[in-house]
């Protein structure tokens, strides 16, 4: 079950020294960053604060593994649903502008 921790912006977090998800010694650490404030295509203002969370080798492992399939996944269904619309493009003669666009 997910938890919330409210900590005002300018304090400094530290997590304890073990693994945030399985609580094993950690080896490195996941740089994240926490923000507040507003963000628009033409300024931006607020505060950010930097957090190095605790994990361990086999955590960061499959942190990254599941981001790369993540990533891999959403590349499939983006060609799917092209592949869905260029049907739709070529009662317009498009087609081959589109293959051009992705080539």
């Amino acid at each position: 079950m997910p938890q919330t921790l409210e900590v005002p912006i300018d304090q400094r977090i530290d997590f304890p020294q073990r693994c945030a998800r399985c609580g094993a010694v950690p080896t490195s650490t996941w740089p994240c960053m926490a923000k507040r404030g507003v963000d628009l295509n033409l300024f931006t203002f607020g505060r950010t604060s930097d957090i190095s969370i605790p994990v361990c080798t086999q955590c960061w492992t499959i942190r990254r593994a599941v981001s790369s399939l993540a990533m891999i996944l959403l590349s499939i269904g983006s060609l799917v649903a092209v592949g869905f619309l260029l049907p739709w493009l070529d009662g317009e003669g498009l087609i081959g502008f589109w293959l051009g666009l992705m080539v």
